[in-house]
């Protein structure tokens, strides 16, 4: 049989007929999740696979960067907690740790801390209690503060000369300000302020609040989980000392153009965006399949005439960063440096033409089946559904969003696509920055 390759595959949708809130078809019933409230309030979430030997358990703290007096607190202070603890040094817990063939990591994000293990589950009772041991009870050694933060500071110094990484930065700032966590820039001096003090006072005030989750993934038993509710669900929770003003978010206004000039060189990193709706937010399902179809995959609009069409680029993306007081549409590429203000106005135009014009029904087909597809692949093992779980609970979102998010999928009209871009992407309101020649 000869294949004729100039013809494409026939594109067929990969959802399931029915869809309903209360009856989940597989693999979408595992969307659901068991919860339960322990003793000091804190919500265990449990994702059971019995297939696998490994239990990832993870403890969600409002201690993220909105949360710090201090540039830096957040990331240093979740940075150190494997250092040292009370009676116990930074040697002994990174080898008990590796002895076990344990994972851990810990990253502040703009809402929340995050700390994991991901561990054999015959081995959860040696390395838990150390686990326990260096989220509640941190030393902060001072030793270890030194070399962290001139490490940060050194690795700082680098991102600041490479394009894409400085563009997003200012973006940020640009679009939200100076006066807000999600757009203050950090500088240099900052590393060489910030004090061990400070972060003491950040764990103590933060780590352990209403607000607290932890989720449990994998081949559990019930004496992990009565381990986990005995301990972290019964340690007590302090009051915040320290609340968040997200109003703040709302307040600055610019839009326009901004460039950092690099002489030699031979691409521009482009970010172009602006604020945007959250997760919980009627509309923002069909903006999201309306970002997707603009520049979220390699058939997107964006990529045909940027990449493929004029060869400014070698690839261009559109995508929401959602966080918890506001959302950002952002649009990222590095292109050709002669041809930078070309490029800009060539996603205004993609921008104009798709308010204007409803997609044809073939290109909204393809990138509908393009998500459904990449859906599919995210809630693939355990980890990756519990990933799926976690970011719709950072909004008090349930199992429900995923499903008017398939439903969206099936029922979405070109005319809501145009809709959504008209009320959302408009280029007039848009922050553009580029960093290079």
């Amino acid at each position: 049989m000869n294949l004729n390759r100039t013809i494409a595959p026939e594109i067929k949708p990969l959802l399931p007929d029915y869809l309903s809130a209360d009856n989940l078809p597989l693999p979408y019933s595992r969307l659901k999740p068991v919860t339960m409230d322990m003793p000091n309030g804190t919500i265990l979430t449990l994702i059971e696979d019995y297939q696998s030997e490994l239990i990832r358990l993870e403890v969600i703290v409002s201690a993220g960067i909105a949360h710090q007096s201090k540039p830096l607190q957040a990331q240093i202070c979740a940075q150190l907690l494997k250092e040292g603890a009370k009676n116990i040094q930074g040697d002994a817990i990174a080898e008990t740790f590796d002895y076990h063939g344990a994972y851990i990591s810990a990253g502040a994000l703009p809402d929340y801390t995050v700390i994991s293990m991901v561990v054999l589950r015959h081995h959860f009772d040696k390395v838990f209690p150390v686990f326990f041991l260096m989220i509640t009870e941190p030393d902060f050694p001072r030793k270890s503060f030194n070399r962290i933060i001139e490490e940060r500071r050194q690795e700082f110094v680098i991102n600041r000369e490479k394009h894409p990484w400085e563009a997003r930065r200012q973006m940020m700032n640009k679009i939200y300000g100076n006066d807000h966590p999600y757009g203050g820039l950090i500088t240099e001096d900052d590393f060489r302020t910030l004090s061990v003090e400070s972060l003491e006072k950040f764990h103590d005030g933060h780590y352990f609040k209403q607000g607290v989750r932890v989720v449990l993934t994998g081949n559990y038993s019930k004496h992990i989980t009565d381990t986990i509710i005995s301990t972290l669900g019964s340690h007590k929770l302090v009051n915040d000392p320290f609340p968040v003003k997200p109003e703040k978010v709302l307040q600055n206004e610019f839009t326009g153009s901004f460039h950092l000039h690099h002489p030699d060189s031979v691409q521009t990193a482009l970010r172009y965006g602006c604020k945007t709706i959250t997760m919980n937010h009627a509309d923002f399902i069909p903006l999201q399949i309306t970002v997707n179809l603009l520049g979220g995959y390699f058939g997107s609009r964006l990529n045909q005439n940027l990449r493929e069409d004029k060869g400014y680029t070698y690839g261009i993306g559109a995508g929401i960063i959602p966080m918890k007081y506001s959302s950002v549409f952002t649009i990222g590429a590095e292109v050709d440096s002669s041809k930078s203000k070309e490029a800009i106005a060539a996603i205004d135009e993609e921008l104009v033409r798709l308010a204007n014009t409803p997609p044809e029904i073939p290109e909204l087909q393809q990138a509908l089946t393009y998500l459904a597809g990449s859906f599919l692949r995210s809630i693939d093992g355990a980890f990756s559904l519990a990933d799926r779980i976690k970011t719709a609970s950072d909004f008090d979102l349930d199992h429900k969003f995923y499903i008017n998010y398939l439903n969206s999928l099936k029922t979405i009209t070109p005319e809501l696509i145009s809709q959504m871009t008209k009320k959302y992407l408009d280029p007039k309101q848009m922050v553009v920055v580029s960093v290079g020649k």
